[in-house]
């Protein structure tokens, strides 16, 4: 338990990684292969944390060694932090089990976060357009925006919103939270059921 946290605090945010951990990592079954009990890492090539911060899933996750994800983009205002996490990880446990790329962004300007992702392996639509399948060459996504949208003016949660399913190519998932009275105010929880998955 954090000595930082009251006890409530840490088990919420106990709770909250461990469920991210367990929506990234897939069954055998809901992964396409047989019933099982193994946990697998899901199909999708391309993770993206968006407000990344401390999250240290690329080192902890076994299941990310010998997956299929060629890559995990951390997009955070500040590079520098994500930079020294890096330093003082690989010094303690070692490499990451997955390439993983640092991204600066400002997550309230969705124009420079969609620059930024794309000069860091991301595509958009428009790229694509002239193959005739705009989804043909686009990657499937699994976004994490994990206590995200409560340090975000919700004023820029649509166009954010907005930003992820136009880089997101089939199959691509969405996975957020949000806090209380921020999310009863500015979202439709039956919409939110309806929309987690990306489905495109």
């Amino acid at each position: 338990q954090s000595k930082h946290l009251p006890p409530k605090g840490a088990d919420a945010l106990s709770l909250r990684t461990r469920f991210i951990d367990d929506w990234l990592v897939l069954s055998g079954k809901e992964n396409g292969g047989e019933e099982s009990d193994e946990r697998t890492l899901c199909k999708n090539p391309i993770v993206v944390n968006l407000g990344a911060g401390l999250d240290s899933r690329p080192y902890r996750l076994s299941e990310f060694k010998d997956s299929k994800t060629r890559l995990y983009l951390e997009v955070d205002m500040d590079k520098s932090l994500l930079d020294k996490k890096h330093r003082v990880l690989k010094s303690r446990v070692g490499n990451p089990l997955c390439p993983v790329r640092s991204v600066e962004a400002d997550l309230s300007n969705a124009d420079q976060t969609r620059d930024a992702l794309v000069a860091a392996g991301l595509c958009t639509h428009h790229e694509h357009t002239r193959s005739g399948d705009p989804n043909m060459s686009m990657p499937s996504v699994d976004w994490i925006m994990e206590g995200l949208l409560a340090y975000i003016d919700p004023k820029f949660h649509d166009a954010l919103f907005k930003l992820c399913y136009d880089m997101s190519g089939r199959n691509s998932r969405i996975c957020f939270n949000v806090l209380e009275p921020v999310g009863r105010k500015n979202f439709d929880s039956n919409s939110i059921a309806k929309n987690s998955d990306i489905h495109r």
